[in-house]
């Protein structure tokens, strides 16, 4: 009967056996000197490349949906361009502003949001203002709750 031991090379949570190194090891940062650098901005100012921020459009985000607020009483409050920015300015949390933009909640706190929207006239883009139900408690999406028979 033979006796087989399973060689061991290193721990099993390590990614490297033993004697390999990582690819990276030492590497810290960005390898060319500071000269290089220089030459590389200067070469591209040259040339007209714009930096990797000047290329980006900075006024439109496509995660962002203008928001509308309201009062309980359906009274137009203001609009914003995010659900974040909305629920930072009323101070609200901005899961149930998320939810009350999506009609899965009637209000947060003491206000209705609801997702703008947006129409363009002219080539501009402007908000509609459209008037909203005041809230009535037990009610979401305008729908009665069930009451149980």
């Amino acid at each position: 009967m033979e006796l087989y031991v399973e060689p061991t090379w290193a721990k099993k949570d390590t990614k490297f056996k033993k004697g390999q190194q990582p690819w990276n090891k030492g590497r810290k940062g960005f390898t060319t000197s500071d000269e290089g650098k220089r030459r590389m901005m200067l070469e591209n100012l040259r040339i007209g490349r714009l930096r990797s921020w000047e290329t980006r459009d900075h006024n439109t985000f496509t995660g962002q949906k203008a928001t509308c607020v309201y009062d309980l009483n359906g009274n137009f409050l203001g609009v914003y361009t995010s659900i974040n920015k909305a629920a930072d300015a009323f101070g609200q949390l901005r899961e149930n502003v998320r939810r009350c933009c999506n009609l899965k909640r009637g209000r947060a706190g003491s206000y209705q949001f609801r997702f703008a929207e947006i129409v363009e006239f002219q080539g501009e883009k402007l908000v509609k203002k459209s008037p909203i139900e005041p809230y009535k408690r037990g009610t979401r999406k305008g729908i009665p709750n069930k009451t149980k028979e």
